[in-house]
């Protein structure tokens, strides 16, 4: 299997998610309780979580 390398410039996407999902497991949250914290639904959450750069700051603030 190849080695992944992401492309430079995006980094931030993996921190942020990464930030994200530590927070989830230390306060034992799940998808379903973070979109309830961001105000937004479990689709447009999964979206989001899948390309960081659609979260508004207003929601990664909620999340952080």
């Amino acid at each position: 299997m190849p080695k992944v390398v992401l492309v430079k410039g995006n980094e931030w996407k993996e921190e942020l998610v990464n930030c994200i999902r530590g927070k989830a497991g230390y306060y034992g949250l799940d998808l379903t309780d973070l979109a309830d914290v961001a105000g937004i639904n479990k689709r447009t959450f999964s979206n989001r979580y899948h390309q960081p750069e659609l979260f508004t700051l207003e929601q990664i603030i909620k999340l952080c």
